[in-house]
């Protein structure tokens, strides 16, 4: 941890340096530059919920699908980011920004939970000598989330890259914008591991042992923007990660046993986000995604996970996303989210490990959900809103084990919540009915099993 620190530390007074020796030709312009700083900010955001299960109490077993039916009515855990920042300007516009966010997850606000170090960074801009091309370039370096992109209603991160990195961004090509940077993981770097999508569930992350691997992935990644549109592309290598290799337990001398893990992977992407929801008055938000071996499985948009780590050499994942929002009316408002992801080769652990059987662990998955959320405004500080959701998600494990999951909820309460320019508070309370009905085939039987409920409770976001 620190060295960690010690590095960022290291990015931050080197940027800040090459900045100062740019600009400030005496003494007395050095100090000034401490007088001029333009802003410092304080900004958060934090949210929890109670389950109110009705037939077993505190169970939090239904936000595990809120990435695929919706989050309001059936997310209980407690997440809570607080980010300080300032901004220093030079008297010819050059400027730097100091930027560091610190976060917390955990399912019952419990106070020895870890603090994450989430973003350590200082961007800068106006460059002395920067021109034609790059004259409104912006350079980046620690750490932070590299242009991570979700879906509100959901709680989904279609992109989740979380890295030490160097970059640039704005650099004016044609009659759009590009941006490259340079990124590094650590995969016992917890930041953002707090939520991720079904495919990680195979297994969780805490029953990753007794494998040795790489301690890092590097990436490049290239990004161009051009008005609404977005093309992005990635690739990744993990050094040493071919020779990842499992230790057996049971065995005294620890036989060793390797596995078919990736040690690259390529991700492509083209994101949509239009001021209009499907040609009518408001908002959308559309994605398409690629990704191959450690880019690919459950790893597709991410570099830090167990799904990056775990990737079989020849996974492959695809995603397809669209949604948005629009105002029907001066009182009624509509959301809605809809994304569809196959998955084959998820997990390279094939075999299991004493045995050399074939696996319970995932090789192929497909999901599809669907959520909508009308929301009829009483007044300015009182809404009634109703989120119903619905999905199927079908998997199949190495040793032909498969499981269908149709599952559906439906949600409905009041919202109560004050504006203050910058910051809003909610409080909503609801009642929630969730459902899911699974079948699995495992040896030529089959098996049906049922899971519903009818939950109330309450939910409470503020942001600043």
């Amino acid at each position: 941890m620190k060295r960690k620190i010690f590095g960022l530390l290291s990015i931050i007074i080197a940027s800040t340096t090459v900045l100062a020796s740019n600009e400030v030709e005496s003494r007395d312009e050095l100090i000034s530059l401490g007088k001029q700083f333009d802003s410092f900010e304080f900004h958060g955001y934090f949210r929890t919920g109670s389950d109110g299960n009705l037939d077993d109490s505190f169970k939090k077993v239904y936000d595990k699908n809120k990435n695929l039916i919706g989050r309001w009515g059936n997310e209980y855990d407690s997440f809570t980011a607080f980010n300080f920042s300032n901004t220093f300007r030079m008297q010819n516009g050059a400027w730097a920004k100091l930027f560091v966010e610190l976060d917390n997850w955990n399912s019952s606000l419990d106070i020895s939970s870890d603090i994450n170090l989430a973003s350590a960074k200082i961007e800068m801009g106006k460059i002395p000598g920067f021109a034609g091309a790059f004259e409104e370039s912006v350079i980046i370096a620690g750490k932070q989330g590299w242009d991570n992109r979700a879906v509100d209603m959901t709680d989904y991160f279609y992109q989740d890259i979380d890295a030490v990195g160097l970059g640039i961004n704005g650099v004016k090509l044609g009659k759009g914008s590009l941006g490259l940077s340079y990124l590094t993981a650590e995969f016992e770097d917890k930041t953002d591991r707090y939520y991720r999508p079904s495919l990680d569930n195979y297994p969780p992350y805490s029953e990753v042992k007794n494998i040795e691997t790489s301690d890092s992935i590097r990436a490049i990644k290239a990004t161009y923007g051009l008005g609404d549109f977005t093309v992005e592309g990635m690739y990744a290598h993990a050094p040493d990660h071919d020779s990842v290799k499992f230790l057996c337990e049971e065995s005294e001398d620890e036989t060793i046993y390797s596995r078919e893990t990736a040690d690259e992977g390529i991700y492509l992407a083209l994101y949509h986000n239009p001021q209009n929801y499907y040609g009518k008055q408001g908002w959308g938000q559309h994605y398409i995604q690629y990704g191959t071996g450690l880019l690919g499985g459950s790893g597709l948009g991410r570099l830090n996970t167990a799904g990056n780590m775990l990737a079989h050499k020849d996974s492959e994942a695809f995603q397809i996303g669209t949604g948005g929002g629009m105002n029907l009316t001066e009182k009624l408002s509509i959301m809605t989210a809809l994304r569809f992801i196959v998955a084959d080769n998820v997990d390279a652990r094939e075999y299991n490990v004493t045995d050399s059987v074939k696996s319970e662990y995932l090789k192929e998955q497909k999901e599809l959900g669907f959520s909508i959320r009308p929301s009829y405004s009483i007044n300015s500080s009182l809404d009634f809103w109703i989120e119903a959701g619905l999905a199927e998600v079908n998997s199949k494990m190495y040793n032909e084990k498969e499981e269908q999951k149709i599952i559906w909820k439906i949600s409905a309460g009041p919202q109560l919540k004050l504006n203050f320019g910058v910051a809003e508070t909610a409080v909503r309370a609801y009642v929630t009915y969730y459902n899911e009905d699974i079948e699995i085939k495992e040896n030529g039987d089959k098996q049906k099993k049922k899971q519903d409920d009818i939950v109330a409770g309450f939910q409470m976001s503020v942001w600043w």
